[in-house]
């Protein structure tokens, strides 16, 4: 372990961590070699070697849930705690990118990238339905459900790509 808290991507992920550990394998697979992991509080998952953070995040859920509720796939960034009555999330974020990971089906991941900033910025701007977590989470906080169509087609929502993993 480094003394800032992290570890070289050899280390072993956790179930919870299935995120990070696909978005470093990519990174892998583009040639960097020094792809550190957060292991501690921070508001960023993954750091390159060039210094760039990025912001994980593994959905299991939104396939299930559109399929539930018979409509598009939504994305789903939590932005209040519920708790504590104040911003988080999103807001809390030292990342310059947010890389969001669907998992489409049991072989089949992808991952949408933004820009944390833009993001952000549509995000607040735009009027997106807001869930709480209750259904899927710790029931502590709330977030914008963007349909993912329809966030990745607003030119001023930050996206960047679509990657398959």
């Amino acid at each position: 372990m480094l003394s800032s808290g992290l570890v070289k991507s050899t280390m072993s992920f956790a179930k919870g961590d299935e995120g990070e550990l696909l978005w470093v394998k990519h990174l892998e697979g583009l040639g960097y070699e020094n792809i550190e992991v957060s292991t501690g509080k921070t508001y960023w998952d993954v750091m390159d070697d060039t210094g760039v953070k990025y912001e994980v995040k593994y959905d299991e859920k939104a396939m299930y849930w559109a399929n539930r509720r018979s409509e598009p796939p939504n994305f789903y960034f939590e932005y209040w705690s519920t708790t504590r009555d104040e911003q988080c999330g999103i807001y809390s974020l030292e990342a310059e990118y947010m890389v969001y990971i669907i998992k489409e089906s049991n072989d089949k991941r992808v991952a949408y990238t933004f820009d944390v900033e833009k993001l952000l910025r549509h995000l607040e701007s735009a009027d997106y339905v807001t869930r709480g977590n209750k259904a899927f989470g710790d029931n502590n906080a709330k977030g914008w459900t963007p349909p993912i169509g329809e966030l990745i087609s607003h030119p001023d929502s930050g996206f960047l790509k679509f990657i398959e993993l």
